[in-house]
């Protein structure tokens, strides 16, 4: 499963400018944390068109009609990074005198 941890795709914050990320969600942190999940980070080699920068300015509807369309028909590199170490969550039994598990 691959997870945008800004929970979108890049775009310029202008019509004229440098493409950012949005701000990351806590979400995803929580999300790894509760359930342990392996990470690895994972960069996608490309960019979008002038079109959809452009479009992203005025419109999310538009926005993400020209996603849906493209992104099938993109090819992208990809490059993998080493699984991030995750410290293990200490767990309670369920017979903890807190009765938290």
């Amino acid at each position: 499963m691959v997870i945008f941890p800004a929970g979108g795709i890049s775009t310029s914050t202008g019509l004229i400018g440098p493409v950012t990320d949005l701000e990351w969600k806590l979400f995803f942190t929580k999300l790894i944390q509760m359930t342990e999940a392996t990470v690895a980070p994972i960069y996608f080699y490309g960019h979008n068109s002038c079109l959809f920068q452009v479009i992203s300015q005025f419109s999310e509807t538009l926005r993400l009609s020209l996603i849906v369309r493209v992104s099938p028909q993109q090819k992208s590199a990809t490059r993998c990074g080493w699984p991030l170490a995750t410290p293990s969550r200490t767990r309670r039994s369920p017979t903890s005198k807190s009765g938290a598990i």
